[in-house]
């Protein structure tokens, strides 16, 4: 039997009937699973491993194992943690697939890395075959106008044999233009890579597996959440709070992620890789900066309209309250562009941090906070670089080689989140520390992958500095409970 058992008639069925119904029109529940099997590719028979792929000896067993699997599941989802080589492994199972016409869609400070890796394992000569683009290049047209994107137009006009979605946590979004564009394209094969495909919430997962193949999860958003997730109304809707808890339908969900996709943690097949351990430093607002806060919150909530003993964590579940929110956090992160101040309790721990490790790296959401550590380290003889998008391509490789130059003198790389968060290595550190995490929670776990992967040598050291009674601490909590949710859907907790 395959995805789904082998069901009686039960209460469940109103519900797997619309999302039989929804996938292929017709009732029959007792063969559901084979019919998914089948169409999606999911129990197609393994391909052994050519001589080439044989004599790779860098690769891991793991590595191997994925690889394998991507041979296996003819439109497959790897969602390794960061790390862990899926670049890698898309390489090798483009090479054993022997693909023509082959588009990988990434981020955009990307692009330049895959063309390395090409390179760097012997595998240039396939670009010729190989269109490498970002994200934003899948805009689609509009029905009814004749101006077509260019770059996309090229796009719809190939045959592809495969489609790959580097960081396909991007296209999570059903109501997106990159979406929207990427559903329009055709391709044999189609490949997800993200060691996040949970980017917020459970249903996230719905766009990814559409994507992939209709078969997996149906064509009906509303459909896959009403049968997968579990709902709260909290006053304003429906909001998602994690997998459903219903054991039928969890059942299924839990078989169709293992069938058609795979990942694998770093503590399960790395075990030689050095520990992650998080430390939270609790620190408090000076009195006259937790007035600014209080000041800053009472104007946030009376624009809301919302009452005045509403918390940060409730402030979160208000419509539109996201962009208030920054202006606390902003406070939070580098006040002293509010209250003129030589120094920060944060800024205070980060220097005693430096009296006992050689090299660490700083993150920040924010571009002032950043230029405010600079100075600030900068002032007291500490050896720096800053790596931010303002800054042109050369200027940021500038900024990563001296850093990673092991007779640069460098101690400190500071970065914003955004512009550092995926595609540099960072083990030349075990130590990073946050002036604050952005509500982006995949951008906080990626950011913190730039230390933990292999390569790394150390135990690797996650400092948050945290102010008490803030949007710091909610912000974190929410990170927190984020990671849980991965963690029991994806790697069976």
């Amino acid at each position: 039997m395959g995805v789904y058992a082998k069901m009686e008639v039960n209460e469940h069925n109103h519900k797997l009937l619309g999302l039989k119904r929804n996938i292929y029109g017709e009732y029959n529940i007792n063969t559901l699973c084979q019919e998914i099997a089948v169409k999606g590719g999911a129990i197609a028979p393994p391909i052994p491993p050519s001589k080439g792929l044989g004599n790779i000896n860098t690769l891991y067993d793991f590595q191997r194992d994925g690889i394998q699997k991507m041979l296996q599941v003819k439109n497959v989802l790897n969602y390794d943690q960061m790390g862990l080589g899926k670049t890698l492994q898309t390489l090798m199972y483009l090479q054993e697939l022997d693909a023509k016409e082959i588009l990988i869609i990434t981020v955009k400070n990307m692009i330049g890395v895959w063309e390395d890796e090409f390179r760097k394992w012997g595998l240039g000569h396939m670009l010729k075959d190989v269109m490498i683009t970002n994200h934003e290049k899948l805009i689609a047209k509009r029905a009814g106008t004749t101006k077509i994107n260019t770059p996309f137009s090229k796009m719809l006009n190939q045959p592809w044999d495969v489609i790959v979605v580097d960081e396909a946590h991007k296209i999570t979004n059903r109501k997106s233009k990159t979406f929207l564009g990427l559903m329009q394209l055709e391709s044999r094969y189609r490949v997800c890579l993200t060691g996040t495909p949970i980017k917020n919430k459970v249903d996230d997962l719905w766009a990814i597996y559409r994507f992939l193949n209709p078969n997996y999860f149906g064509i009906s958003y509303w459909t896959y959440v009403d049968c997968f997730c579990e709902q709260r109304y909290n006053g304003f809707g429906r909001d998602i709070v994690g997998p459903t808890k219903d054991p039928f339908f969890r059942n299924i969900l839990d078989q169709v992620i293992e069938r058609t996709s795979f990942g694998r943690q770093k503590s399960e097949v790395l075990k030689e890789l050095p520990e992650k351990t998080y430390q939270q430093i609790k620190l408090e607002l000076p009195a006259k900066v937790r007035k600014l806060y209080k000041d800053c919150k009472k104007k946030l909530l009376i624009d809301l309209n919302a009452d005045l003993d509403t918390t940060e964590e409730r402030l979160l579940e208000l419509p539109n309250a996201l962009a208030q929110l920054v202006a606390l956090q902003r406070i939070t992160s580098d006040y002293t562009h509010y209250i003129e101040s030589p120094s920060t309790p944060k800024l205070d721990y980060l220097v005693s941090v430096l009296e006992e490790v050689d090299k660490i790296v700083v993150f920040s959401k924010f571009l002032a906070t950043v230029e405010t550590v600079f100075q600030h380290l900068v002032s007291r003889g500490i050896t720096c670089v800053k790596y931010t998008g303002d800054l042109t391509k050369e200027m940021k490789r500038e900024s990563y080689d001296r850093f990673k130059d092991p007779n640069g003198g460098i101690r400190v790389f500071i970065a914003t989140v955004q512009s550092a968060g995926t595609g540099l290595t960072l083990t030349e550190a075990s130590t990073v520390v946050y002036m604050d995490r952005t509500f982006k929670r995949i951008e906080n776990s990626q950011s913190e992958d730039r230390l933990h992967r292999i390569g790394q040598k150390g135990n690797v050291l996650v400092i948050d500095l945290i102010y008490s009674k803030t949007v710091d601490e909610v912000i974190f909590k929410k990170f927190v409970e984020w990671q849980e949710i991965n963690k029991e859907l994806l790697y069976n907790g």
